[in-house]
């Protein structure tokens, strides 16, 4: 039977359908407590609205595949099918990959429009020239956000590819109230430090990060807190607009009181600077990190990056922290690609 959240998806498409009226069916929005998901979640329906006159369906992730068998029989060649970006492109995360494979495949003998929002892509031992894989992507087009993920998508022949950033940049343009706009003055001092550490498969021995998270915290010139993106949440209770931008106003909160951020969190570090919060970041296993800084963020003065075998000392830290000009990264120009795409069919 299907749940009151998928009859009211579903309803919307067929009046949508009645009226004539073209369709964004946005699949896989995040319903779990990672808050660089959520993030990438509001982010990419802000950005949707911003840039096409179509009605907009938001469906979750975990009814995503259901549905999609669903609403197969709705889509016309005027509608856009898309799905949430973010790390979980490949089979790092199966579960998610699986999802995002089996909508796309419903949707391979439509003419509709069908994207790949911002993603890295990781397969592993993947054979260049597996044919499922090719024809599950053949009619999407894949935007990637850095030039590793690019070239990978290439490697695999992964439907139509661009590269681009990561859509929670887009945030500091399309949703610029969610930030605190309020300057705060500051001199050489370093007071308050927010270290954002991950805990998942993703992260790595990083004597660095150790090191420098060490020799800050026995100095008392110093209050260090920890934190991390990822909350805790009842499985799957992520399911409305107004949760997600709840948990993320909420974590933003505690970013925008740091005078830096030290992490080896992408969004962690996205985030921060978003919120014009100087960061200190440090690579992690798949480099999305590092790959994001050196394609978006080269000679940016509020990122000090660091590789996990790298460390930095406090008189250092000091000086660049006292150099940082608690400016926002605006990298809306460099989502055109994805702006032209999601325009052509208004």
């Amino acid at each position: 039977m299907l749940a009151k959240e998928e009859l009211q998806v579903i309803w919307k498409a067929l009046c949508s359908k009645l009226l004539n009226k073209p369709v964004i069916y946005f699949f896989g929005l995040a319903t779990y407590g990672n808050i660089g998901d959520i993030a990438i979640s509001i982010a990419s329906e802000a950005f949707i609205l911003q840039n096409s006159k179509r009605v907009l369906i938001t469906i979750n992730d975990s009814v995503s595949v259901r549905l999609a068998k669903v609403l197969r029989h709705f889509v016309t060649e005027n509608d856009c099918v898309v799905f949430q970006g973010g790390g979980n492109m490949g089979n790092i995360y199966q579960i998610i990959e699986s999802e995002r494979e089996n909508v796309f495949r419903e949707f391979n003998h439509t003419n509709a429009l069908q994207i790949q929002l911002p993603s890295s892509v990781n397969f592993n031992a993947i054979d260049e020239k597996d044919e499922d894989l090719n024809l599950i992507y053949d009619k999407v087009h894949v935007f990637t956000r850095e030039a590793a993920s690019y070239a990978e998508a290439n490697k695999l022949s992964l439907g139509m590819r661009y590269l681009v950033p990561d859509i929670v940049f887009s945030l500091a343009n399309t949703m610029p109230g969610l930030f605190s706009n309020v300057f705060k003055e500051k001199d050489s001092k370093i007071k308050r430090i927010l270290v954002i550490r991950r805990q998942d498969e993703e992260r790595v021995i990083s004597e660095g990060f150790d090191q420098l998270v060490s020799s800050l915290r026995v100095n008392s010139d110093f209050d260090v807190t920890f934190t991390d993106t990822v909350i805790e949440v009842p499985n799957l209770s992520v399911r409305t607009d107004e949760f997600r931008k709840k948990l993320l106003s909420a974590k933003l909160s505690e970013i925008e009181k740091a005078d830096i951020v030290i992490t080896d969190r992408l969004h962690g570090m996205i985030l921060a600077l978003l919120s014009k919060i100087p960061v200190v970041a440090f690579d992690n296993s798949t480099h999305k990190i590092r790959s994001t800084c050196r394609q978006w963020l080269k000679d940016y003065p509020d990122l000090y990056f660091l590789e996990s075998n790298q460390s930095v000392n406090v008189d250092d830290l000091r000086k660049w922290y006292s150099s940082s000009n608690q400016s926002r990264p605006n990298l809306y120009s460099d989502f055109e690609q994805l702006t032209n795409l999601l325009k052509d069919r208004n």
